[in-house]
């Protein structure tokens, strides 16, 4: 009988431990739960911060302060204009012309095939090919050279002028020209010069094309040219020009620098008139 009452004491202690556990199980699924619900949040918020951390990232800045621009998908096109290209600009960008350009005088008009006769102090010299003029209002710096004794045609004008008057309705006009050149050195400093000169407008190909003609001597300094005028000569010559001299495919060429109208031209000479430029 004692052995009863203990058994049921017993069992009475176990009862009374097991309801008073369950609470305690109860509370602790409940922190379980809440613990699992708030680590799946944190992880989320985890997850969108560092997905959303590549488009914030602030951009490399030079040292100088500046925001570096470098991704090549916003670089901005090129907005090169080859028609805006300066003509004959030398490695260091050449002479910018700003001061407008220049138109001849009118033709003399006449027999296209009567001949021209600078008077008896002149030699005859014989011109080429007529070549079309060309407009440009930036140009390469001339830097002189040695002169040489030897005969060219005229293979090309360039007349210079300001970007407005070399444009559509500017005030250049296109004329066509033929002329030459005799260069007969004493030094590589000095010599003779025996130029020829004829142009017309392209539209008037019908008239005689007027002739300019004299000869001079040329004493070199740097890339100047100071002339002195001689007998020969159909009109007076100018006192100075620039000048370069040059090789092109192995064969001597000089451009002269000259008054043309009001402005000026680069007339370009070469012994072999076929010569690529």
């Amino acid at each position: 009988m004692v052995r009863n009452l203990i058994r049921a004491h017993a069992k009475g202690r176990l009862a009374r431990s097991t309801e008073q556990a369950r609470p305690c199980v109860r509370n602790n699924r409940r922190a379980l739960k809440l613990l699992l619900l708030t680590s799946t949040l944190a992880g989320g918020l985890l997850v969108f911060a560092c997905s959303d951390d590549e488009t914030t990232t602030p951009p490399a800045t030079s040292p100088d302060g500046s925001i570096s621009t470098s991704d090549s998908s916003t670089t901005p096109p090129s907005t090169a204009d080859s028609s805006t290209t300066p003509t004959d600009a030398g490695d260091d960008g050449g002479e910018l012309i700003t001061d407008g350009g220049g138109v001849l005088p009118e033709e003399d008009g006449g027999d296209p095939d009567a001949g021209f006769d600078a008077g008896p102090a002149c030699q005859t010299l014989t011109p080429g090919a007529f070549v079309d003029t060309a407009c440009a209002s930036r140009v390469a710096i001339l830097q002189g050279g040695d002169l040489v004794t030897a005969t060219y045609d005229l293979v090309s004008v360039t007349v210079l002028g300001s970007v407005s008057f070399c444009g559509v309705g500017g005030g250049y006009i296109p004329y066509e020209h033929r002329g030459a050149l005799r260069v007969t050195a004493t030094s590589a400093k000095n010599a003779t010069f025996e130029f020829l000169d004829q142009y017309r407008k392209k539209q008037n190909i019908v008239v005689r094309p007027t002739s300019v003609r004299y000869d001079v001597t040329a004493a070199s300094a740097a890339a100047t040219l100071t002339f002195t005028e001689l007998p020969c000569k159909s009109k007076a010559p100018p006192t100075t020009a620039t000048y370069s001299v040059s090789a092109v495919n192995g064969k001597k060429a000089i451009v002269l620098r000259l008054p043309y109208g009001t402005g000026f031209a680069l007339y370009r000479y070469h012994v072999d008139p076929s010569a690529a430029w």
